[in-house]
């Protein structure tokens, strides 16, 4: 056996930057792409939908979500007879799960563990979005290729989903590798803690000796016999030395390079289509604002009324428009306003329905920009002056709806007899998640400006051979 006090500090340092370099640069980057992978996802399920190409599950929102905790829907052939009917409770139940996944789900590198990855890695490719065929051997995959092949893919920007869908898949499995090579790692790490470190230097142990030690030493942890020999071998094996090395090398994190402005315009992009994501969002909140407008007008309704619901419903008969008096903070550029200087208390009313209008638009327009489709082409193609500008004024719009939202939501909150309040449902998840994407798109927005006067003082800059020539009484 070859000396292994070196190699464990070398590979502790090692795994400790590999870990650090993983939660600053690939867990917001997988949290991201998942989210984005829901928003592609809904968009599409939705559209399937509206278009009648599947039936909408009943009980979908009746399945008792647990927070945080997620499975793979079922995956066995389908029966002939109910085929639909499978297909929409398995798409609804999809829906769900990446939901959790999306808004719930502690991503972090102590809760990715090696059945958790797999976990994730079963969701996201329950529908093989990369290979979506009819001649697929996946079930659900195939009957979902065949329900997108009855519409032409010219007919509607939402058809592009599934393109998104698998450019987003071969990222966060990609992402998800990453982390479980750091897992298997970290693992032998620990077994060499545990067990080898009080072994025979001279002769290698067996796997079955290995396994004896190491679970009277660490009786809760899964013993992964495929890592123990990988161990074994790296360190007693002729082959020791190179198999070492090797790990040390897939565990470096090379040093990032200096960004160039030739990379500044690709800012503004990835800061319309963070912008673009709040496109699913608006579907949750119009969902919940749906739900507790009903709730506030007849919490208890009687048989008659649901009758009545039921009917409208079916004649596509518009409610009776409601209208709700909400307040809200503004920011004015005078400091003259009371209270604190620069903002404002508004009072407004807010008919419900011209906001569910403007949601059910804004959620289609950002969703238009999310992905590759034909209006991100367009915004791409814009100068870069106008790019900016485009971006710009997209924040502040969803900074303005943030806040009449928040209003509206408290509004549901304070309005209902507190007998019912339990059964509001409150948009903090989806409030949240707006604001982190309009302040990432923003600090998008404002690097973009300053690499962009950092360029523009460069030129202003004397060149090294004209500093040369200048009097050097002018410099003090």
């Amino acid at each position: 056996m070859m000396e292994t006090t070196e190699y464990l500090k070398e590979l502790s340092n090692a795994l400790e930057k590999r870990r650090d370099w993983i939660e600053k640069t690939q867990l917001d980057k997988l949290k991201e792409r998942i989210r984005a992978f829901y928003s592609a996802y809904n968009t599409f399920y939705l559209f399937l939908l509206k278009k009648g190409l599947i039936k909408e599950d009943p009980f979908k929102n009746e399945d008792g979500i647990q927070i945080g905790k997620i499975y793979i829907p079922k995956t066995s052939p389908f029966v002939e007879a109910t085929k639909l009917q499978d297909i929409s409770i398995r798409l609804a139940d999809y829906d769900n799960q990446l939901k959790i996944l999306a808004d719930y789900y502690p991503l972090s590198i102590n809760k990715l563990d090696f059945d958790q990855i797999n976990l994730i890695m079963g969701l996201i490719k329950y529908i093989d979005w990369v290979s979506l065929t009819p001649d697929s051997d996946y079930p659900l995959t195939q009957a979902v290729a065949e329900i997108k092949n009855q519409v032409k893919l010219e007919v509607n920007s939402n058809l592009n989903a599934p393109l998104s869908l698998a450019k987003l898949t071969n990222f966060i499995l990609g992402c998800l590798k990453v982390i479980n090579d750091f897992n298997r790692e970290r693992y032998k790490y620990e077994i060499r803690n545990a067990v080898f470190y009080n072994l025979p230097q001279d002769q290698a142990p067996s796997l079955i000796e290995v396994k004896k030690r190491f679970t009277a030493v660490l009786p809760t942890k899964p013993f992964y016999a495929e890592l123990a020999e990988e161990t074994i071998n790296e360190d007693y094996s002729a082959e020791g030395p190179q198999l070492r090395e090797k790990v040390l090398k897939s565990l470096a994190v090379a040093e990032e390079k200096p960004k160039t402005f030739v990379s500044n315009r690709t800012l503004l992009v990835d800061g319309v289509q963070i912008i673009g994501t709040i496109s699913s969002l608006l579907i949750i909140i119009m969902e919940k604002f749906d739900y507790n407008r009903i709730l506030l007008e007849d919490p208890e309704p009687n048989f008659w009324t649901q009758i009545k619901r039921f009917i409208d419903k079916i004649m596509s008969k518009p409610p009776e428009p409601a209208i709700y008096e909400v307040e809200y903070t503004i920011e004015e550029n005078s400091t003259k306003s009371r209270g604190s200087p620069g903002v404002i208390q508004v009072k407004k009313e807010i008919v419900y329905e011209e906001l569910r209008s403007d949601l059910e638009k804004r959620s289609q327009n950002l969703s238009s920009i999310s992905f590759q489709g034909n209006a991100l082409t367009k915004i791409e193609a814009l100068p870069d002056d106008e790019l900016l500008h485009f971006l710009e004024r997209a924040i502040r719009g969803i900074i303005s709806l943030y806040k009449i939202l928040g209003a509206v939501d408290h509004y549901f909150k304070k309005s209902i007899n507190d007998k019912y309040r339990d059964r509001i449902k409150g948009i903090k998840p989806e409030l949240s998640a707006m604001k982190n994407a309009f302040i990432k798109a923003n600090e998008k927005a404002a690097d973009y400006t300053t690499l962009k006067e950092a360029e523009e003082v460069k030129k202003w800059l004397p060149r090294p051979q004209e500093e040369q020539e200048l009097d050097p009484g002018v410099l003090i």
